[in-house]
């Protein structure tokens, strides 16, 4: 098995980060508290899982995300794995074979694929510390030894001669082949001989017992069927009890409907109706009162008021427009504002339309210029301008192609010339041959009549450069281009040309503004105006200054005239409240009238009669829902109440007494049947013999059980341990010392086991001479001999080399010469097992690196 890979989202203080491993040394380094000691946890958790599983009690869960989840991969038998594990709520484990796409969901469960080494084995076996080395200086040499022979340099393994006298000890306790003693199987088997005698003893009284208990039985039979015919007696007696007062209720509810008063009539008038008249009599008397209060409020106020002058009316009725005269006079000066803010913006713009149509054109822009530009459509230009430059690049393709097509003819015609005047010459030297001659002429003629006029391009094979030159003269409307535009690229200047366009329509918005403004502003003076001159205001100073003397004016009469205002106010108010009030009157004193014309007709035209019978009503219908309740209450069935009619109560009871008389009898003679029963059984007392025989017979057979198991235990122990040692000793030492011997440069070659006595003790061979190992060796050689121990029983304990070997700071006691000779061992274990070896010192890393092919992983906190 390999490690390829651990991923870690949240395991302590390790977040997001990822380890690659190699199969052969991985060397972690790191100061204190970095971090190796969370990844060896991470690695022996992702192995058997959370321990403890509870997260709230493990000591890695990360304190701000309060969860623990990793990942790894891990390569075993040619097939590769993906291990998820998490501790959240509960934890969970994941195994995804890689290799068959299968996937096992486990809960806190070791791999599935490391069963044959346990939790316990990893941590005490492959697992070592220099904890585990120090900790040999404190314990007695034998113990060491023994930890060495015996357990072959692990706490995991215990002395098997202990297991064995433990086993012989618990064997004797149950049984002994030479009779001494009281073992348990001999004090259980006298004990049963014993119960078996008194068990003969009591089975002579037997007999009688059994008689006594079969007349009790008798009895009991017969007490049982008279209690059951008391029971249904009584069932029947308490269902007619209880059928007697419903009886009586549906009696009394019938008689109560009788007596209501004009029921079909009664039940179409609201039941609160009294109610309701106590209530609006009451609502009626307070508003009365409350109106005359209010008429007297009034009278008070008025006494108070006083009049207003004729001046002070004509200002008082210009401050009713307050608030229009304050809004527009802001209203004006706002708009003031615009139209000197539109009228900069309108320069602006102007000079820089200008400027942008003298940059294009070179002269100066007019009005009548303004209104063409605004005319022109520029994609409409820019079609025709690209039509244009089209032409252009056609006829001059066409002219090249009629140069190449004269250039030919001519050189053809020549040809004809030069072949006519040669025909022409040979017929005039050579007289048999002189009608050739002709011919020549005919050629001669033909060809100067072909060269004589040169055959021209004709006009309608050209574009017409002219027409689409004053096509686009019509599409600006007048407006002369330059003549760079026809001849040059002219995307530039058409998009110059449409953003002056776009100027002057945006220079047109700001004019419309600004006329809109001015026509706003006019109007608002003119009803400023109005609004003055209908009070006889003087405006010949101007609206705005009239406007600003009138509002000071006014400011200064409210303020004096606020009191007077509130008083006004305070009587509206009072004149509404009363309105109101006697609004409310009139409304409830027809509602009350409405009630007392129903209360009357209910009474035959008496309001009084009426009053009294829906009273009575009324406490009748009271009566009948009490008793309606009752009834509902009662949980009968009306199948029942016709099938119990006939039943007398009085002959019910007297039946019951007589019964009961039966009963009294009977259970006096089962009393004195179990006394009698009670007493023979005091003197057979079988069922306790019955039940201690059982007791010690079961604890007899469990005893002997025990026994056999524990023999065949020890024989197996005892067995197994001979074999294993002939079997395993000698390699597991063979193997310590070639360890030994590599580690000390061949000083100590051969470690050898003495046995004496059944006392075991190690020696080595040194020098061809044999050393006790009890002599006073170094800390390191006796922590060398511990190393090489246990390399050997990984060995056998996992020959398939599946679990990683891990070192934490294991060689920190070895001098340098063997520190070299252990990388040896540790580069030829590497080759096969997966080693994860932990240290703070950087310099035994960097050696460790130098000299093998490790993967050195900093660990940083």
């Amino acid at each position: 098995m390999k490690i390829n890979k651990m991923r870690y989202k949240t395991f302590g203080k390790i977040l997001d980060r990822e380890i690659d491993l190699h199969d052969g040394l991985n060397i972690f380094i790191g100061d204190n508290e970095s971090g190796k000691s969370t990844i060896f946890n991470s690695v022996y958790t992702a192995l058997f899982g959370f321990n403890p599983p509870n997260r709230e009690k493990h000591p890695y869960i990360n304190w701000e995300k309060n969860e623990i989840v990793f990942s790894a991969e891990i390569y075993n038998l040619k097939e590769l794995f993906l291990i998820e594990r998490s501790l959240k709520s509960v934890p969970k484990l994941n195994v995804v074979n890689m290799s068959s796409g299968s996937i096992q969901s486990l809960r806190n469960e070791p791999l599935p694929f490391i069963n044959h080494v346990s939790e316990g084995m990893f941590k005490k076996v492959f697992y070592l510390s220099s904890e585990d080395l120090n900790s040999i200086e404190k314990e007695t040499w034998e113990t060491v030894q023994e930890k060495l022979i015996f357990n072959y340099g692990s706490d995991y393994l215990q002395k098997t001669s202990d297991v064995l006298n433990t086993l012989d000890q618990e064997i004797n306790s149950l049984w002994r082949k030479d009779k001494r003693g009281n073992p348990l199987i001999n004090q259980l088997l006298n004990d049963i001989g014993q119960l078996k005698l008194k068990r003969a003893e009591a089975e002579d009284c037997y007999d009688l017992l059994k008689s006594e208990i079969e007349n009790m039985t008798s009895l009991k039979n017969e007490h049982t069927s008279i209690e059951q015919m008391m029971k249904d007696k009584d069932l029947e007696l308490r269902q007619l009890r209880k059928i007697l007062p419903i009886k009586e209720l549906e009696e009394k509810i019938q008689v109560l409907k009788k007596k209501i008063y004009k029921k079909f009539e009664f039940d179409k008038i609201d039941a609160t109706i009294l109610f309701e008249i106590k209530n609006k009599e009451e609502v009626l008397s307070k508003l009365k009162t409350k109106c005359d209060q209010s008429i007297d409020n009034i009278s008070d106020i008025k006494l108070q008021m006083v009049p207003l002058t004729a001046h002070d009316k004509k200002l008082f009725n210009l401050s009713s427009e307050l608030d229009t005269l304050k809004s527009k006079h802001y209203e004006l000066m706002r708009l003031e504002q615009e139209e000197h803010s539109k009228l900069e913006d309108m320069i602006k713009m102007s000079e820089k339309i200008n400027s942008q149509y003298r940059l294009l054109f070179g002269v100066v822009l007019d009005d009548e210029t303004k209104v063409k530009l605004k005319k022109i459509q520029v994609l409409d230009l820019i079609s025709l301008l690209q039509k244009y430059t089209e032409g252009l690049e056609s006829n001059q393709s066409i002219q090249q192609q009629n140069m190449l097509q004269e250039s030919a003819f001519k050189k053809y015609n020549y040809l004809l010339a030069f072949i006519g005047i040669i025909l022409t010459v040979t017929g005039f030297v050579v007289k048999p041959v002189q009608i050739i001659s002709f011919i020549g002429i005919g050629i001669l003629g033909y060809s100067l009549a072909n060269l004589v006029p040169v055959k021209r391009i004709h006009n309608s094979e050209l574009v017409d450069l002219n027409k689409i030159h004053h096509q686009v003269t019509q599409a600006t409307y007048g407006i002369n281009l330059p003549e760079y535009v026809f001849r040059e690229d002219s995307q530039r200047f058409l998009s110059k040309l449409e953003q002056l366009i776009t100027l002057l329509f945006e220079e047109e918005v700001l004019i419309e503004k600004r006329e809109q403004i001015l026509t706003e502003k006019h109007i608002l003076e003119v009803q400023l105006e109005e609004l003055l001159k209908r009070d006889d205001i003087d405006t010949s100073r101007g609206v705005r200054l009239t406007l600003q003397f009138i509002l000071l004016q006014i400011d200064s009469l409210i303020e004096s005239e606020e009191i007077e205002k509130q008083k006004k106010l305070k009587l509206q108010i009072e004149t509404q409240n009363l309105e109101k009030l006697e609004s409310e009157y009139e409304f409830t004193k027809n509602e009350l009238d409405q009630m007392y014309k129903i209360v009357a007709n209910f009474g035959e035209g008496n309001l009084q009669m009426g009053r009294e019978m829906i009273l009575n009503n009324i406490e009748l219908q009271n009566s009948i829902k009490v008793f309606q309740e009752e009834l509902n209450n009662y949980n009968y069935d009306s199948e029942l109440i016709s099938k119990l009619d006939g039943l007398d109560i009085e002959r019910l009871e007297e039946e019951i007494i007589t019964y009961q008389g039966r009963s009294k009898i009977i259970l006096e003679q089962i009393m004195d049947k179990k006394a009698t029963i009670q007493n023979l059984k005091s003197k057979v007392n079988l069922d306790e013999i019955e039940s201690e025989l059982l007791i010690n017979e079961e604890l007899l057979r469990d005893s002997i059980k025990r026994r056999d198991e524990l023999m065949i235990a020890y024989e197996i122990i005892k067995w197994s341990d001979e074999q294993f040692r002939v079997k395993n000793q000698p390699n597991i030492i063979h193997r310590v010392s070639y360890f030994m011997s590599i580690m000390t440069n061949k000083k100590y070659s051969q470690v050898l086991v003495k046995e004496e006595n059944n006392q075991f003790e190690l020696q080595f061979l040194v020098n061809g001479e044999l050393l006790s190992a009890n002599l006073a060796f170094s800390k390191g050689t006796i922590q060398q001999l511990y190393l090489a121990y246990r390399l050997a029983v990984i060995e056998v304990l996992d020959p398939e080399n599946q679990m990683p070997l891990v070192l934490d700071e294991a060689l920190i006691n070895w001098d340098q010469n063997r520190f070299d000779e252990t990388l040896k061992i540790l580069d030829e274990i590497s080759r096969q097992r997966q080693i994860l070896l932990f240290t703070c010192h950087r310099a035994l890393a960097m050696r460790m690196n130098s000299q093998l092919n490790a993967n050195l992983i900093e660990v940083i906190s």
